[in-house]
């Protein structure tokens, strides 16, 4: 009896060791380094016809729009018709579109992962990655040093051409606009 006593005791300590350990490897969170001048540069060469989406955008949010630390990017008014919901939250953003049978939500997110091998970020950020996910895809890419996702959600993801090959997403991608954010004090 007092073995397994003993036993279970040090099967904690072991797991709580280990978990301490585990804890130690986590990689830290960085803040990341916006390239401001290129965002407020695209931003001013936005054509004329764009800007009633931008206004439109940032009279239902302006609050939260400024408030976000990051380039905060949407879709030119010809891509969709409708304005996206928007939820800031400093570091991190996402705006959300109704399409026909299907979801769009773009994130943008001023925090990354910090990587062991500094090489290995520039390896991958102009990388773009499409991948299938359960309820549609999600397309990943690295635009002004901050980190995007354009997350699809289809009503049948897995006959919705949209969810099932990049071209759609990537197209959107394309077609993304700066309509505000601003430098972190």
């Amino acid at each position: 009896m007092y073995f397994l006593y003993i036993f279970s005791h040090l099967s904690i300590l072991i797991f709580i060791s280990s978990t301490l350990n585990a804890e130690q490897n986590i990689s830290p969170r960085l803040n990341s380094t916006i390239d401001w001048d290129q965002a407020y540069r695209d931003h001013l060469n936005v054509k004329l016809s764009e800007n009633e989406a931008i206004s439109k955008f940032r009279s239902a949010s302006l609050q939260e729009i400024d408030n976000v630390t990051l380039p905060v990017l949407i879709l030119k008014k010809q891509s969709v018709r409708s304005t996206p919901k928007f939820f800031g939250q400093g570091r991190s953003y996402v705006a959300t579109y109704s399409l026909p049978k299907a979801k769009l939500s773009i994130i943008g997110s001023a925090t990354l992962i910090s990587l062991t091998d500094d090489s290995t970020y520039d390896m991958y950020k102009n990388t773009n990655t499409f991948e299938v996910t359960l309820d549609g895809a999600d397309y990943s890419f690295i635009k002004y040093g901050a980190s995007y996702i354009l997350r699809l959600s289809c009503d049948e993801p897995t006959f919705d051409m949209r969810c099932t090959t990049p071209k759609f997403l990537n197209g959107l991608a394309n077609q993304l606009i700066v309509a505000g954010g601003k430098a972190q004090e």
